[in-house]
């Protein structure tokens, strides 16, 4: 998307510029940007959900499956890495799944 960097004139053009990689703005009016951590359009309720999509955070709120060795509680939590209990000297009790993470 785009920003308004300045409102026409008698004399001049509307005046916009791109947002930055990680932003949108979804009025052509507004002179801001909005981190696309903030979109609400569609939130990510559903257990092994992330609120990612194409590696970023989506302006429409698009939800995908957690990646595999990875998970999501919902809530519009994203996926995080399963514990790796060997690293602590334990071992796994259960794999984690999309929706658990692994039990040491």
């Amino acid at each position: 998307g785009e920003r308004m960097r300045s409102r026409c004139t008698a004399s001049a053009d509307t005046v916009c510029s791109p947002c930055q990689d990680g932003y949108f703005s979804s009025q052509h009016h507004h002179g801001f940007c909005n981190s696309c951590t903030i979109c609400n359009a569609r939130e990510c309720w559903d257990l092994g959900e992330n609120p990612f999509f194409g590696g970023k955070k989506s302006p429409f709120g698009e939800c995908s499956r957690c990646p595999e060795g990875t998970f999501s509680r919902g809530g519009n939590e994203n996926c995080q890495p399963w514990t790796n209990c060997s690293i602590f000297g334990k071992s796994t009790l259960r794999a984690g799944t999309g929706t658990e993470d692994a039990l040491c």
